[in-house]
């Protein structure tokens, strides 16, 4: 068999075979070119040219992926913009695992002096059609500047620890999501500043945040007015069904 190798690759092998049982072009795996075994023949039909016709309109600046990666970058520098300002009054906060989760002031903070801004590792994003996303303790920032998109900054919180023993504790904490709830608003301490819906344009990236809605004492627990959600299922009118039959008339 006399053979020209046309294309090598990492794991097949293109001949052209000018002597032998077959002629023509062949394509065998490397292993099989290594043993002589038998190449099986391409088809001898070539394969006609295929354009991708106005490919410019799917460059990265128009890809809806994108898009979604720089807002969210967007977002994660105006959090971590938020963070740097109130870093000081961070400071004079004290955070428990146990029993429960609380925020604790380890110094005074005066009404309305106190602001937690809800960082986070993760953001999720609606588009317009998934349907409205359930309650929960997210932070829904609205559209961010997009038509069809909607932005909720989620709960994180990561216990530092030690992947291994003498290594750098590794984890993540941040008040905002360790503030613990009360139905009851006259114990409550703090406040939600800011709110928005999903359809909200929020162009400006303004973020919700928690302050004090009263002063705050060494050793006072902070304490965030949350009301009950009623989640009594709505129910429809009962509608008797027709039976075809005539009523039988009372005698």
């Amino acid at each position: 068999m006399i053979a020209q190798i046309v294309e090598f690759q990492d794991d097949h092998v293109k001949v052209h075979v000018e002597e032998g049982p077959i002629t023509g072009y062949a394509q065998v795996s490397v292993a099989s070119f290594l043993e002589k075994r038998e190449w099986k023949p391409l088809s001898k039909t070539p394969a006609s040219s295929e354009e991708v016709p106005d490919w410019s309109k799917f460059k990265a600046s128009d890809h809806l992926d994108v898009k979604v990666h720089l807002a969210k970058a967007a977002i994660f520098k105006k959090l971590l913009d938020m963070e740097k300002k109130h870093q000081k009054t961070y400071e004079g906060l004290k955070i428990f695992v146990k029993p429960q989760r609380s925020v604790v002031a380890s110094t005074p903070f005066a009404k309305g002096k106190l602001t937690l801004a809800p960082t986070t590792l993760k953001i999720e994003v609606k588009h317009d059609g998934d349907g409205p996303k359930e309650s929960g303790s997210y932070v829904c920032i609205g559209r961010a500047g997009y038509a069809d998109l909607s932005f909720y900054l989620m709960p994180c919180f990561n216990l530092p620890t030690e992947k291994k023993e003498g290594e750098k504790k590794v984890g993540f904490v941040s008040p905002y999501w360790c503030v613990r709830p009360t139905r009851d608003p006259n114990e409550a301490n703090c406040e939600k500043i800011g709110q928005f819906s999903p359809t909200d344009g929020n162009s400006s990236l303004t973020i919700p945040t928690i302050q004090n809605s009263k002063d705050i004492s060494v050793g006072d627990a902070l304490l965030l007015y949350v009301p009950k959600i009623d989640k009594t299922p709505v129910l429809e009118d009962f509608q008797p069904l027709e039976t075809g039959g005539k009523r039988r008339k009372k005698s």
